[in-house]
């Protein structure tokens, strides 16, 4: 607002100045800067009375008349200080140009002091419209009030809102752990499923073997059996005792036979019951399947959004693109990676990830 006037410094006195001289030179400057320490003081009012305006009040009106007295008390200053100037002219004339520096600034100063009554003026005005102006601020600040309860019980809402979802994710968390360690199992058990049929497969190419050698065995038999009926005529001699052994011989074909037709009914119940776990592991895979394949509102959203730009997207896109409708994206996008749909770096995508489709479910 205004210049603070510097106390006036003597570089350098004439050697023909006397004792009585600089002291009332010395007077003089000490008045001046007694001068500039109430106009700064004034200055400092007015400043701190700009600032506190939106409380001005009956003490602050109080203060603008303490000013109009300070101003009275500084123009009285001002009729000494132009007196003691004027006897300084007579004793010191070697310090005319100082002298006139002086009544230069003493014109300054009225210069300011009718600037300060002018401000006075504006302060009164001022003050005024503060008046007025405090009465609408009151009610803005009531309103202001309102609206912030308002919004300190949205808040308190959307807290609410927060402590809910946060315990929906950790329930869902915890079904996708539970998910996680039965698919493990079923996986275990697939395994387990898998050895105990290569150990059928084992058995059954086993006793095709030795249903293979039954059968040579067998046609082995016969082929003795046919040269024995062939030799019959040339051996009547021995006829009866070929005959217990054709007798032993037939025993042990139907004995052999009687295995056969077991290893056989064996070799069909094993078959029904490999028939049997290839139809249970094929429901099984199926399922498993179709429990991977099936896609929740939210990973379909994120298929679509790939295809709409190309089959790629950044991780940060995808993200302004799907805060709106759901969270959990990087759960999600997990979820699909263990489907094959889509193809990332790591297991969890970062922000600067980048989102392939690779199969469209």
């Amino acid at each position: 607002m205004f210049k603070y006037i510097d106390s006036y410094k003597i570089g350098t006195e004439s050697p023909n100045n006397s004792s009585k001289e600089k002291a009332i030179i010395s007077d003089l400057l000490n008045n001046l800067n007694t001068f500039n320490e109430s106009i700064n003081a004034l200055e400092g009012n007015l400043k701190s009375n700009e600032m506190q305006s939106a409380n001005l009040s009956a003490s602050s009106k109080k203060s603008i008349n303490n000013v109009n007295f300070e101003l009275g008390q500084l123009r009285g200053t001002i009729v000494v200080l132009q007196e003691k100037l004027e006897e300084a002219n007579f004793q010191v004339k070697l310090e005319q140009e100082y002298s006139s520096t002086l009544q230069e600034e003493i014109g300054g100063l009225k210069g300011k002091i009718k600037d300060l009554e002018s401000q006075e003026q504006t302060l009164q005005e001022t003050l005024e419209q503060l008046d007025a102006g405090i009465a609408q601020r009151e009610a803005d600040k009531e309103q202001l009030d309102q609206k912030i309860q308002e919004k300190e019980q949205i808040i308190q809402n959307q807290n609410k809102q927060l402590e809910t979802m946060k315990q929906n994710l950790s329930n869902l968390s915890q079904e996708i752990n539970q998910k996680e360690q039965r698919i493990q199992e079923q996986n275990s058990q697939l395994a387990q499923l898998k050895g105990y049929i290569e150990k059928l497969s084992f058995e059954i190419t086993e006793n095709e073997e030795k249903i293979d050698a039954q059968n040579v065995h067998i046609r082995q038999m016969k082929e003795e059996v046919g040269q024995l009926e062939d030799d019959i005529s040339d051996k009547e001699l021995l006829i009866k005792k070929q005959n217990y052994e054709l007798k032993d011989l037939e025993a042990q074909v139907q004995d052999l036979n009687s295995i056969i037709q077991s290893k056989e009914d064996l070799i069909k119940d094993q078959e029904q019951k490999l028939e049997e776990l290839e139809g249970k592991l094929e429901k099984f895979v199926e399922k498993e399947k179709k429990t991977m394949m099936e896609l929740s509102t939210e990973e379909r959203f994120i298929i679509d959004k790939l295809q709409e730009h190309n089959k790629v997207l950044d991780y940060k896109t995808l993200q302004d693109a799907c805060e709106e409708k759901f969270e959990g994206l990087r759960l999600i996008l997990k979820k699909l990676k263990d489907k094959g749909a889509v193809e990332y770096a790591g297991v969890i995508p970062g922000f600067d990830s980048e989102i392939k489709l690779i199969m469209i479910l």
